[in-house]
């Protein structure tokens, strides 16, 4: 253990003196630099969409409906250009907005097309309504991520366009409603005077009134006579009863008589009492005795039975006053129902007419049209995205970015493992030139084959499938032996501290570069260095080698690459040429 901590020590010291410590202390923040600055660059690029410019380009042309001009793509324009935090939204014309997509000045662009308004009001005034219509367009050669970044704040903008397109729908689907609502109030007022069936109820009540009226009246007629007959006969009933009763009284009174003198005689002369002529007499009297009470109860029973009669007479007569008053309002009832029945017909008409009216303002749908309808009341403007350029796959729009990564790394480790320039060619004053390209062609010569390794691995194994396969191939090798010269130079002139920032570089070229942001939505210092940076320009060419794009940008990326190497192999003659005289820091380098 303590043999393993002199070792440690021994090696440590060797980081004594300024130039030790500083690499002692790069080393120590590598990882922070890595991490932290990468993270910097990458921490909130969504939060920062408002500085991605966005064209728009009204091209509609207003329509008038139910007497109301409706422009749905001023209202949209209106309605994007006051919400600044998604986007800047920049309102031109369509060739501006074109160039600007095609060279980067624009993110994307909208393009409200001429037959916005009259999509958006078809709903209301067409059987079979057009869903509105809005253009997206993006361009795949400014940056595949900068789509899905638009893709992915879809929802609000649709949000917006939906938002901006509900006044225009609104006042052409009230204005129908409008149309609708005067035929619906026209029925309403109607409908309040309607019945059912009303003509025929009319119809049958005029009848019924023409039928049941003169009915009622002879009833009436006929129930005022028999009230009076009725009381006549009670009268007269009761009349003789007391006539009959009376007489039978008498009857009974002088039966009466006749039994006392027949008894009379009887004791007068005894001898009669088996007269045949005295007997039948006697049993003639019993009879009439019989007859006089039977009369006498007949009688008694006559005289209740009128007793009731006059009672019932005496009810009808005072209830038939009330019979015919009800006749006679149920005859006015009649007559008015006849009116009213008449009025609930013409309700019916007027009714029928409006209803007639506010259907044919509303169309007739099907199952499928309504759907349609639905759909579009639902989701009024549709989002229609246009890609120019596309790079299709995540990783096919990436492969710039991480081509670049590559083959700057090899750069970086190319001259971990080999000399940058021969110190014996030096010493023997080879000429700076030679002795610069002589260092820098084997690297290069390796990292041209490593491009190309990588570039038919990516297309036969993954199916990047490039554009330009030839002019995607010359960048790649341009590239790598731009960046092998640059670190080149920097290892010539710095030593191990020229690795050094070739790594900061490279860090720093992980969100400058612009390879997965927009460089728009970095923070400032990136935005600052990503035109210095050589990475750009290598994902730029590619973007347009591998899935298309404007040939200037391509032309920009050869010039940019090339200028680098020619400049990179010139620096390095120069640090050759000063090399030939030897210092003693040359000779023992503080960090090897």
């Amino acid at each position: 253990m303590r043999q393993l901590w002199n070792l440690t020590l021994t090696e440590l010291r060797r980081f004594r003196g300024p130039l030790p410590m500083l690499s002692a202390i790069f080393l120590v923040l590598v990882p922070l630099l890595y991490g932290a600055i990468y993270l910097w660059s990458n921490w909130d690029p969504y939060g920062r969409l408002d500085r991605l410019q966005v064209a728009v380009v009204d091209l509609d042309k207003p329509v008038t409906v139910e007497g109301k001009k409706v422009s749905g793509g001023a209202d949209l324009v209106e309605q994007l250009t006051k919400d600044t935090s998604s986007f800047t939204w920049v309102v031109t014309d369509a060739a501006t907005a074109a160039d600007g997509v095609a060279d980067g000045s624009f993110a994307f662009s909208i393009t409200v097309p001429k037959d916005f308004s009259a999509d958006l009001t078809s709903i209301a005034t067409s059987d079979t309504p057009t869903r509105a219509r809005v253009d997206v367009a993006f361009d795949n050669s400014q940056g595949y991520i900068l789509g899905i970044m638009a893709e992915t704040a879809e929802k609000e903008l649709q949000t917006q366009l939906n938002a901006a397109a509900v006044k225009a729908y609104a006042d052409t689907a009230l204005g129908s409603v409008g149309t609708i609502r005067r035929g619906l109030a026209e029925a309403t007022e109607a409908s309040g005077e309607l019945a059912k069936g009303g003509q025929q109820v009319a119809d049958g009540v005029k009848t019924m009134e023409n039928k049941v009226v003169p009915v009622v009246n002879r009833v009436s007629d006929v129930l005022r006579r028999s009230a009076k007959e009725a009381a006549g006969v009670s009268r007269d009933v009761a009349s003789t009863t007391k006539t009959i009763a009376a007489l039978a009284k008498d009857a009974d009174g002088k039966q009466d008589d006749v039994a006392d003198a027949l008894d009379a005689l009887l004791k007068a002369h005894p001898d009669l009492t088996d007269d045949q002529v005295f007997k039948d007499l006697k049993r003639a009297v019993g009879r009439v005795s019989e007859v006089t009470g039977s009369v006498k109860s007949t009688t008694s029973r006559v005289a209740t039975d009128a007793g009731k009669v006059a009672d019932a007479a005496a009810t009808v007569n005072r209830r038939v006053p009330e019979i015919i008053g009800a006749a006679e309002t149920a005859v006015e009832q009649i007559d008015q129902l006849a009116k009213g029945a008449q009025r609930v017909a013409d309700g019916q008409k007027k009714l029928t007419a409006g209803l007639k009216k506010a259907t044919n303002a509303l169309p007739k749908l099907s199952a499928a049209e309504r759907a349609k309808d639905a759909d579009a009341v639902s989701n009024p403007v549709h989002i229609a995205s246009h890609v120019a350029n596309p790079a299709t796959y995540y990783g096919r729009g990436l492969a710039p970015f991480f081509f670049g990564v590559s083959l700057w790394v090899f750069g970086l480790v190319a001259f971990v493992l080999m000399r940058p320039i021969s110190k014996r060619a030096i010493a023997a004053g080879t000429n700076p030139a030679p002795v610069a390209l002589g260092g820098w062609l084997p690297p290069a010569l390796l990292g041209s084959a490593g491009a190309l390794v990588l570039l038919a691995v990516t297309d036969l194994a993954l199916g990047l499938d490039p554009l330009d396969l030839a002019g995607t191939a010359g960048i790649s090798v341009l590239a790598v032996c731009a960046f092998t010269a640059l670190a080149q130079t920097l290892r010539t002139w710095l030593g191990l501290v020229g690795s050094a920032i070739m790594l900061v570089i490279l860090i720093v070229q992980l969100g400058a570069a612009g390879g997965l942001y927009p460089v728009e939505v970095m923070p400032a210092f990136f935005q600052v260095v990503h035109p210095w940076m050589p990475m750009t320009y290598l994902v730029e060419g590619l973007r347009v080698t591998i899935s298309g794009g404007p040939a200037g940008q391509l032309a920009r990326a050869w010039w940019v690459l090339g200028g680098l190497l020619v400049a990179s192999v010139i620096s390095t003659a120069v640090a050759a040429w000063t090399q030939r005289r030897w210092t003693p820091t040359r000779l023992r380098p503080p960090l090897e």
